[in-house]
C-alpha cells in the first residue's frame, strides 16, 4: 500500500509540472480523515489544455487500473482500499465523431456546472469508456450517468470524410472545395482545420472521393481493397465509430445499465430538448441553455459530388459498420432508442439500384 500511495504522489508530481503553472489540476486534493477526494481530475476546464489533460488522463488510468487489478469486488474495494474518494461528475456526455456533439459542447460548455456534467472530447470518451469496460471492481453506480448520440452508420461516414476532407482541401486545386479555415464567421468550429496526416494526403490522392474510397474496399485489385481499408482506418472520424468508441457490442452490452440517454441525429432538435429538459430536472446547469442547438460544423458547404455513393460503396459500408447496426438494434431492443429507429437508419442507409447513385 506505501509503495502504491508513493508511486501515486510521483504520478501526482509528473501530472502537476506537465501542466499549466496556473491551472494545478491538484491543487484542490485535500486530506480529510486520512483520505484524499481527487476533485478536479475530471474538471471540464483540464479539457482546455490537452497538455494537462494527457498527464492527469495518464494518472488516472495508472489509479483505475490499480483498482481493477488490485481489488476484489465488494466493500472496500476500489477507491477506498487505496485510500482514496472519487468525486465524479454525475453525468458524462461522450462526443461520438459526426453526431451532434460539437453542437452539444457549444450549447453547454460554459454552463455545466462540473460536479453534474462532464462533456467529454472524442479522445476522452474512447479513453473514459476503455476504462470503465476494464474496471471489474467495485460495480458500477446504480445511477443512469452515460449519454451520448448516435447516426444511421452510412450517413455518418459521409459526413466524418467530408469533415477531413474540408479541414486541409486546396480550393486551388479544387474550386468546389470550401474549408472551415476559410469561413471563420459561419458558426462552425474552426479549431478543427488542420494539415492533413501524410495518411490522410495519400488517401485523398488514391480515393478522392467517398464513393471512390468505399467501393475499393470490394476491388478485385488485393492491393487497391487494401489500400481502401488501411484508409478506413487512417481518416479520422472515419474510423471513429460505434465499435472504437464502445468496443463493439459485447462492449455496449456491458455498460448498457449505465446509460441514461441515446440521442438520435437525425433527430437532432427534438432529442436535444428532450436531453436538455433532462439535464435541467438534474441541476446540470448554472442557468437554463437556449433551446434551440447551434450549428457547428460546415459539410452543407461541400460540392453535392461528394454525398453521392453508387450500390457498391454503400453495400460494402454496410459490411464495413456491420457492428455498429449490431449496436444500434441492441440499444433499441434495451428500450434506449426508439424501436422504430433500427428501421429508420436502415431505410436511410439503403443501397441505390445498380448503377444508379444515392446522395447521403
Amino acid at each position: 500500500m506505501l509503495s502504491l500511495l508513493l508511486s501515486l504522489i510521483s504520478l501526482r508530481i509528473f501530472a502537476a509540472d506537465m501542466c499549466a503553472s496556473s491551472h494545478d489540476p491538484f491543487e484542490h486534493v485535500v486530506s480529510e480523515k486520512g483520505k484524499r477526494t481527487l476533485t478536479t481530475l475530471w474538471a471540464p476546464e483540464l479539457l482546455q489544455d490537452e497538455v494537462c489533460l494527457q498527464a492527469t488522463a495518464w494518472l488516472q488510468e495508472k489509479v483505475l487500473l490499480s483498482r481493477s487489478r488490485s481489488s476484489p469486488a465488494g466493500p472496500g474495494s476500489g477507491w477506498e482500499s487505496l485510500g482514496f474518494e472519487c468525486a465524479e461528475p454525475e453525468t458524462k456526455l461522450l462526443h461520438i465523431g459526426k453526431t451532434g456533439g460539437s453542437s452539444l459542447k457549444v450549447a453547454y460548455n460554459q454552463i455545466a456546472l462540473p460536479n453534474k456534467l462532464l462533456i467529454l472530447t472524442h479522445a476522452r470518451s474512447k479513453v473514459y469508456m476503455d476504462m470503465e469496460r476494464r474496471i471489474v471492481a467495485p460495480p458500477p453506480p446504480a445511477d443512469q450517468d452515460i449519454i451520448f448520440f448516435v447516426r444511421a452508420p452510412v450517413h455518418r461516414f459521409v459526413s466524418a470524410w467530408l469533415s477531413t476532407y474540408l479541414k486541409d482541401c486546396d480550393g486551388q486545386a479544387d474550386p468546389s472545395c470550401v474549408t472551415w479555415k476559410e469561413n471563420p464567421d459561419e458558426g462552425w468550429d474552426t479549431s478543427m482545420a488542420w494539415p492533413w496526416s501524410p495518411a490522410e494526403k495519400r488517401s485523398f490522392d488514391l480515393f478522392p472521393t467517398p464513393d471512390d474510397l468505399a467501393c475499393s474496399l470490394s476491388s478485385w485489385n488485393a492491393s487497391v481493397a487494401a489500400e481502401a481499408a488501411l484508409s478506413m482506418r487512417s481518416l479520422y472520424h472515419v474510423s471513429s465509430d460505434l465499435k472504437y468508441y464502445f468496443g463493439g457490442l459485447q462492449g455496449i452490452q456491458a455498460v448498457a445499465p449505465r446509460i441514461r440517454f441515446v440521442g438520435r441525429a437525425e433527430h437532432f432538435d427534438d432529442d436535444y430538448r428532450y436531453l436538455t429538459s433532462l439535464l435541467v430536472a438534474r441541476h446540470a446547469f448554472s442557468e437554463t441553455p437556449d433551446r434551440e442547438a447551434p450549428s457547428t460544423h460546415a459539410s452543407d458547404l461541400a460540392d453535392p459530388k461528394f454525398k453521392q455513393l453508387s450500390s457498391c460503396a454503400v453495400l460494402n459500408l454496410h459490411k464495413w459498420y456491420a457492428e455498429d447496426y449490431q449496436i444500434i438494434r441492441f440499444l433499441s431492443s434495451y428500450g434506449l432508442i426508439d424501436h422504430s429507429y433500427p428501421v429508420e437508419v436502415n431505410d436511410l442507409d439503403a443501397a441505390p439500384p445498380e448503377g444508379q447513385y444515392k446522395e447521403f
